[in-house]
């Protein structure tokens, strides 16, 4: 081999060498940055090692950092720049090339003859096309030039550093492929030279084990690149859960989500608002605008929001009819925000959607209810008010309104003394007892009684309710007043006072009639007796007939006792009202005389009802007596009679009656009246306007009772000086009138039958027994049922005929009269009472065909009762 030749290889040998050391250089450096993590490390490290391995005196770095300058150099300095002002460096900025130039050293301290001139790098730190930053270092070093082919992966590798990308494994890969490229080739020109010099040889082996070591350094740096890419996977992995739970909550929210494009048109939706509206994601997207999925009555409301929405921005809760696909109707609240371009261009809406359908149900369900408890509210008659604590109506019913006359405007604001009594002043200040005072102080329900004013400033008797009202603390706020006007039910409590008051006045007359009535069949029995016996022209004859007449007289009042009490039996028969009143004109003129006027006007139609005739002509009596008093000095009395039909507007406008037609009496004279107070106690018994020894005080009771008795009804009209009229009205029937009031009787005869009487009044007892035998009957005696039974069972086969007293003790007439019938069901009988106290017995004897005659009954009344009874048999 020439020695040119092994010039050549030695220079060659040299060459790789410095190759090598080079590069051993850059990846010491690389190493050297690999290991310090953060910018800041890599930073100080880039200029640190740089100068230490390099030798630069003056190395700065400027890097960028979201579009700001950062300045570090390796004397510690750190800041950041608004510009660069180094007109080599913004070249390269400019360029983004790497320049390097010959200059005057700049540092006047270290300046000598031997350093007057220096080397300086500008290299720009690059990512692909980014720029990262740019590395300017000013050197000495002759040395530093021969750097520079060496030193472009090291700059790149910073860069990535700065970076932090994955381009820092590609770039390390290449700087680890190229060395060892650069390894072959000096493996195999150091083979080739093997023989030629051991030193080679050494320096291969050095040189591989070097290789061996980098290698083993960048296998771990690829360890290290693999971990963090397994920590990118893992991050990644996380992300992509994370997606999942967004996507999740996004598609299975409790609430809908979409998205419109600036036509209205959906672009996106979430499962849940696709399962409201029933359609298939593919069905709606960029197919259906929102206008399609809502009601004809929201489509208006979405033309004039949705410009709003796109000019502003964002809406809030508007709320939409949405039509799902099979036609059915939900209701929804919707808000939105809009998203828009840079230029602030409209690009789709995020809406958000909740159901709210069910609280639309709650709300109409709520106004239904308020309806409808307003509806009662206005309904009712009661007057409803509510007022706060200063007394002032806040709300009134219709009832209310329509009492007091007044509008609800006029009542709003206005204190509920000043409309309910037309008084400035609070009626608690007025001695009334105010239930709303109360319940302000003491917080419970209250009621009282009060008289109100109507719109026509009648008064009105009431009775008020106040209830509290509460807010959340439980303060009363207001209270409400429910207001009833009893003045209906207050005239029916006062007419059953009156009525209960008639019914114990009448229960006394008719308890004294029946004692009295057994006194006086005594004095009038013996009295007829004894007449029988004293022959005509007996001195003592008259004083007799006078005592039978005055007790008569008795017998009569104890029947007016009776028949106010309405307890006297009356003999109930269709008669005829007209002629009933036309029967009473000679009458009447007797009574009344000749200076009173008498006017009978009598109904074109016939008029039947069910009464007593004697009783009734008592009620005409009574009214021409009282007329006739009424008019001292002349007059007139007129009496009507006419059909009328009570209906419910008759019977609440008078206060009494029940439906149906009546037949009406009036008779009214041009009398002296009555005033309002007088009136109303006309019908009280012992009550009179006569003066003293000229009344009774009992006839117009008589009449009551007996209007009463005939299930009818009677009032009164009178005022001073005008005059009085009187108003009857009973019951019409259909039945056609019979006057039997001229049927002659039987003769009085006696006979030989055996009769069973049963008395409880010893000498009444003993008069219809003596009455009895002296016209030929046999007489058993029996002082009450009991006994009666027991003669019965002792005398069965002889007894004709019971003669029984209604009331008795230890067992009733008809008591005793039922177990007998049960024996002996063709047993005749008659029965007797003075006080057909109990209805329903007396019932039960009528109802049975039962003959029962009233106490006090004549001689001759009895004894042709007695014979009727006995003969009625016979006859048939």
């Amino acid at each position: 081999m020439s020695e040119e030749r092994i010039t050549k290889l030695e220079e060659r040998v040299r060459k790789l060498a410095m190759d090598k050391s080079y590069l051993q250089l850059v990846i010491h450096m690389m190493q050297k940055l690999s290991a310090a993590p953060g910018l800041e490390n890599t930073i100080e490290v880039m200029l640190r090692h740089v100068m230490d391995v390099i030798g630069g005196s003056n190395i700065i770095v400027y890097y960028f950092i979201d579009s700001a300058i950062h300045y570090a150099d390796a004397f510690g300095m750190r800041k950041t720049l608004d510009a660069v002002d180094d007109v080599h460096v913004k070249k390269v900025l400019q360029t983004r090339e790497f320049i390097a130039y010959e200059h005057d050293f700049s540092d006047t301290m270290m300046k000598t003859p031997e350093f007057s001139k220096a080397w300086t790098w500008i290299v720009p730190l690059k990512v692909g096309d980014e720029m990262v930053g740019v590395f300017k270092m000013e050197s000495l070093s002759i040395g530093t030039r021969e750097m520079e082919p060496y030193l472009p992966a090291f700059f790149s590798y910073a860069a990535l550093l700065l970076k932090n990308e994955i381009l820092g494994h590609t770039r390390l890969k290449q700087a680890y492929d190229r060395l060892n490229e650069t390894n072959a080739e000096l493996t195999s020109e150091i083979i080739e030279k093997k023989r030629v010099e051991n030193e080679l040889l050494s320096a291969r082996d050095e040189l591989e084990k070097r290789v061996i070591e980098r290698t083993t350094e960048l296998r771990s740096a690829n360890e290290r690149l693999h971990d963090e890419l397994a920590e990118r996977k893992r991050a990644e992995d996380a992300l992509n859960k994370t997606m999942r739970e967004v996507h999740d909550l996004y598609n299975h929210a409790p609430c809908g989500y979409h998205s419109l494009n600036a036509d209205g048109i959906f672009v996106r939706i979430n499962d849940t608002e696709l399962e409201w509206l029933g359609y298939k994601r593919e069905e709606v997207l960029g197919k259906l605008a929102f206008p399609d999925v809502i009601t004809p009555s929201s489509l208006d409301l979405f033309r004039r929001s949705f410009p709003v929405f796109v000019e502003r921005g964002w809406i809030n809760d508007l709320e939409f009819e949405l039509k799902r696909k099979d036609g059915s109707v939900m209701n929804v609240l919707l808000s939105a925000t809009a998203i828009k371009d840079a230029d602030g261009k409209f690009v789709m809406s995020r809406s958000t959607v909740y159901d709210i359908t069910p609280r639309k149900q709650a709300e109409i369900a709520l106004r239904r209810s308020e309806e409808f408890v307003k509806n009662i509210l206005e309904t009712v008659d009661n007057g409803f008010i509510v007022v706060d604590r200063s007394f002032r109506i806040i709300s009134a019913n219709r009832a209310y309104l329509e009492t007091v006359g007044k509008s609800l405007e006029d009542v709003i604001g206005k204190r509920c003394h000043e409309i309910s009594h037309r008084s400035d002043t609070p009626c608690s200040e007025t001695g009334c007892d105010c239930p709303v005072m109360k319940t302000f102080a003491t917080g419970e329900p209250h009621s009282s009684l009060h008289v109100h004013l109507d719109s026509e400033g009648t008064q009105l008797f009431v009775e008020t309710k106040s209830f509290p009202v509460k807010d959340e603390t439980g303060a009363v706020v207001s209270a409400i007043e429910v207001i009833a006007d009893i003045t209906e039910k207050k005239r029916l409590e006062d007419q059953l006072l009156h009525a209960q008051k008639m019914e114990a006045v009448g229960r006394l007359a008719g308890g004294i009639a029946h004692d009295f009535n057994n006194i006086l069949n005594v004095v009038i029995g013996y009295g007829n007796l004894m007449e029988m016996t004293i022959p005509e022209g007996d001195p003592s004859l008259p004083y007799l007939r006078e005592i039978i007449s005055a007790a008569e007289k008795a017998a009569n009042l104890t029947q007016g006792l009776l028949i106010f009490s309405r307890k006297q039996v009356t003999d109930l028969k269709p008669i005829s009202v007209n002629d009933l009143v036309s029967g009473m004109r000679k009458m009447l003129f007797r009574i009344i005389g000749e200076d009173i006027e008498t006017v009978i006007n009598t109904a074109d139609n016939p008029l039947t009802v069910m009464a007593d005739f004697g009783q009734m002509e008592q009620v005409l009596m009574n009214f021409a007596t009282n007329a006739r008093d009424a008019m001292p000095s002349g007059g007139a009395l007129t009496i009507e009679t006419s059909s009328v039909e009570m209906d419910s507007e008759f019977i609440h406008s008078h206060g009494y009656g029940k439906p149906g037609q009546y037949a009406l009496i009036s008779v009214s004279d041009t009398g002296t009246g009555m005033d309002e107070k007088t009136t109303c106690r006309i019908f009280e018994p012992f009550f009179t306007t006569k003066d003293i020894g000229k009344g009774t005080g009992l006839g117009l009771s008589i009449v009551y009772g007996i209007v009463k008795q005939h299930r009818g009804y009677i009032n009164c009209y009178s005022e001073p000086g005008i005059g009085t009229t009187f108003k009857v009205y009973l019951p019409l029937i259909d039945e056609k009138y019979r006057d039997e009031r001229h049927v002659e009787k039987s003769p009085i005869t006696g006979g030989n039958e055996t009769i069973l009487l049963a008395e409880d009044n010893a000498a009444l007892r003993t008069l219809t027994k003596e009455l009895l035998e002296r016209y030929g009957y046999t007489v058993i005696e029996a002082q009450d049922g009991v006994e009666a039974v027991a003669r019965f069972m002792e005398h069965g086969d002889r007894i004709r005929l019971m003669l029984l007293d209604v009331i008795m003790p230890r067992k009733s007439g008809k008591d005793a009269y039922d177990e007998i019938h049960a024996i002996r069901p063709d047993m005749k009988s008659l029965f007797i009472s003075g006080y057909p106290d109990n209805i329903v017995q007396r019932e039960e004897i009528t109802g049975a065909n039962l003959e029962i005659i009233q106490k006090p009954v004549s001689n001759r009344d009895l004894l042709r009762k007695i014979r009727e009874q006995l003969d009625r048999g016979r006859q048939m």
